[in-house]
This record gives C-alpha cells, sequence and structure tokens, in this order.
C-alpha cells in the first residue's frame, strides 16, 4: 500500500510497441486494472505526456528528470519490477516542465 501527497508525479514507462495504443488506454476510465501507473490514474489528473520515439531505455530517462528536480522523492518499487531501478514514479512539489 503507498500513500500518495499532493504534488506532481512523473512516471516514466516503455512501450517497445503501440506507443500511441499504450498511452490512450492509460487516458481511458473504464479499463481492466494491470500495471502500477492504472492504480494511479484512476485518482489523479494528467497534465502533460512526453513521447520520446527514439530513446527506448526509461532507466535513463526517469534518472535524468530525477536529477533535473530540486525537490524530488523516488516512489519506491512503483513501476519498476522489471528493472533494478528504485522506482519509475518521481514525485515533486513544483510542476517540472512549465
Amino acid at each position: 500500500m503507498i500513500s500518495f501527497k499532493a504534488g506532481y508525479y512523473i512516471y516514466t514507462g516503455r512501450a517497445k510497441k503501440n506507443l500511441e495504443k499504450r498511452v490512450q488506454r492509460h487516458l481511458r476510465g473504464d479499463k481492466k486494472k494491470h500495471w502500477h501507473i492504472d492504480y494511479l490514474l484512476k485518482k489523479s489528473n494528467i497534465v502533460d505526456i512526453f513521447y520520446f520515439y527514439e530513446r527506448l531505455d526509461e532507466c535513463i530517462i526517469n534518472g535524468e528528470c530525477f536529477d533535473s528536480l530540486k525537490n524530488a522523492r523516488i516512489i519506491r518499487n512503483f513501476g519498476s519490477s522489471d528493472c533494478r531501478c528504485p522506482g519509475h514514479l518521481i514525485w515533486t512539489d513544483e510542476r517540472p516542465c512549465k
């Protein structure tokens, strides 16, 4: 069980195929919960979505996002079950990428 505090969350994930379809699925409200992010999206509002077509390593993107934020925390074990990262969800109290 994870308790989420108010703020902004950045999730990095990868879809090797059908990236747009994966994002569209995440945007739907009526779906079977499968991934960690499905549960978070039920109680949140999406502010921005960024696609990186040439970069497939979400671990590097996650690390770069974390390093670029002053007041950030990694939500441990969220979305990183298939890698060695501490987590693929970052919390910050300031809106990133304004």
